[in-house]
């Protein structure tokens, strides 16, 4: 089962850079940064419609892959790293606000909890940097 442990983060870590991509994009095309690039290269508007389109998938299988990458690491380990902890809270909080805002409808389209859901998703990025880089700081023990 150890042997899953470090290809189900890289997984968890690649769906993940998918879902922020949602937010990269639309913020590069409401910059304007899109258009000329565009014009060059067809497959950018091809991917990022996709991107746009299963955001919402792509993050609940970010956190469907982040529990089987904790359930592991709790078996073959015995515990989970304080780092890997911070960036499994910080996720659920970023799919509690995304799910949240799903059910609230487009009534709350820039209200206050995308800022924070954008704001979360960003700090995924350290959190994933700080856990990849010192991945056993603080080791907590724990057991199912």
């Amino acid at each position: 089962m150890g042997q899953f442990l470090r290809p189900l983060g890289i997984l968890l870590a690649v769906i993940f850079g998918l879902a922020l991509m949602n937010g990269v994009l639309k913020t590069a095309l409401r910059q304007g940064w899109l258009t000329s690039i565009e014009a060059r290269a067809n497959f950018i508007g091809g991917f990022r419609r996709w991107i746009f389109k299963n955001h919402k998938i792509l993050g609940l299988l970010t956190l469907v892959i982040m529990f089987a990458h904790v359930f592991i690491a709790i078996n073959v380990t015995g515990g989970i790293s304080f780092t890997g902890f911070l960036a499994e809270a910080n996720l659920i909080l970023i799919a509690a606000l995304g799910i949240y805002g799903n059910l609230r409808g487009q009534k709350l389209r820039q209200k206050a909890w995308k800022q924070v859901h954008r704001g979360l998703a960003i700090l995924e990025v350290v959190l994933i940097a700080l856990h990849i880089f010192y991945p056993y700081f603080n080791f907590i023990p724990m057991s199912f």
